[in-house]
């Protein structure tokens, strides 16, 4: 009877087992709505173009060449190795990435993309340990590459660019968003959307759980500009576009943000203004959120959740910057030795990279968390 008792048991364990199992989203989480912190890109980084990336209380930085790590318990920080002996100072070192891009956490590993005349993947333990290429796949080499970004979500390498070639004498731009099974690396890529445009500057991605929302300026030679916006489901492939206008805003951020797409846009011809506009996709409509004149002071703006950040630049090649809330409440104002380049927001404060070359020819990398509290240094890197 007790065995019996025991093989019950022992039964409803392994389907709980393979119930947990199967919930992994590998290929499978693509009609699940919720986000899923271990597999979906990292929203309060993705602005950050793969430089900043977390897990739990550390932080995972790449600057330079160099992968490297901040613990926020401890404070302690450095480069991502656990080579015995190692001198962290040259190739051999498993934190150097070179001229990697693409640093997230996925399913608690550190990966990144290197692109050459292929696309590599790599990845390495969050100790430091066990660094091996997952995924090398060609890709065509034949034009110039604009703007490439990889990503992983819910199973998948993601790859997107604008390709520019010469046809019969005039530049043409074909953005190309591509994916890649990443358990299974040996097949060939899926391509998801691709657009033949000759006048595209630029495109943002914005991952949200089973969407990825793209939009697309074009320039006129009136110098306006023509702004798409596209959805793509992540589980059919189907895409829809959502919006298009021509305007004299050209597009700053697209931020996901509980259900909702923010869009800062700034006119930088004639008057200097800046446009927060809010669209709802269940609805289908577009809200003002706010307008305003760009200050004298102010070179450019920020949008993150729930705060602006303002850049203001100086002589002495510092930067000062300004973090305030959407309601305009000021929250810290500071300077960075440098060039401030990526912004995000977690839930401890405002993320910001700088980067300062020196007269000696070195550069300084710089990491900085903004709060309430101040400003905290999270990397400060010289080469």
């Amino acid at each position: 009877m007790k065995i019996k008792k025991f093989s019950i048991f022992l039964f409803s364990l392994l389907l709980i087992v393979c119930s947990c199992k199967n919930s992994t989203p590998l290929n499978e989480g693509g009609n699940d709505a919720n986000y899923l912190p271990d597999y979906d890109v990292q929203s309060a980084y993705s602005q950050m173009g793969g430089s900043v990336s977390r897990y739990d209380n550390v932080y995972y930085m790449k600057q330079d060449s160099w992968l490297f790590y901040y613990d926020d318990e401890s404070k302690v920080s450095g480069k991502l190795c656990a080579k015995p002996e190692c001198s962290h100072d040259n190739e051999s070192c498993n934190a150097y990435v070179g001229a990697a891009s693409g640093i997230q956490v996925y399913d608690s590993m550190v990966y990144w993309a290197d692109i050459t005349s292929s696309l590599n993947i790599w990845r390495i333990d969050l100790s430091g340990n066990h660094r091996e290429m997952v995924m090398q796949k060609p890709i065509d080499s034949s034009g110039t590459k604009m703007n490439a970004q990889v990503v992983l979500h819910r199973g998948y390498v993601y790859y997107s660019e604008i390709e520019i070639e010469i046809q019969n004498g005039q530049n043409q731009q074909t953005f190309t968003l591509s994916r890649y099974d990443l358990t299974q690396p040996e097949e060939e890529p899926e391509i998801l959307y691709q657009r033949e445009d000759p006048r595209l500057m630029n495109y943002i991605c914005q991952w949200d759980r089973n969407q990825v929302y793209i939009l697309f300026d074009s320039s006129l030679e009136t110098g306006e500009y023509v702004r798409t916006l596209l959805s793509c489901d992540l589980s059919s492939g189907q895409i829809k576009e959502l919006w298009n206008e021509t305007s004299s805003y050209f597009t700053t951020t697209l931020l996901a943000r509980e259900g909702e797409l923010h869009l800062l846009s700034t006119k930088l011809v004639e008057d200097r203004r800046y446009q927060h506009t809010v669209y709802f996709p269940e609805k289908g409509t577009w809200e003002l959120q706010e307008e305003g004149e760009i200050a004298d002071e102010f070179r450019s703006i920020f949008l993150v959740d729930g705060f602006y950040v303002w850049r203001i630049f100086h002589e002495d090649e510092a930067m000062g910057y300004e973090v305030e809330t959407w309601d305009h409440e000021s929250v810290y104002q500071g300077e960075a030795e440098g060039l401030i380049t990526r912004i995000g927001r977690d839930e401890n404060g405002v993320i910001l990279t700088a980067d300062r070359y020196l007269n000696e020819g070195g550069a300084q990398y710089l990491v900085i968390r903004v709060s309430e509290k101040g400003e905290e240094i999270l990397l400060s890197y010289t080469k």
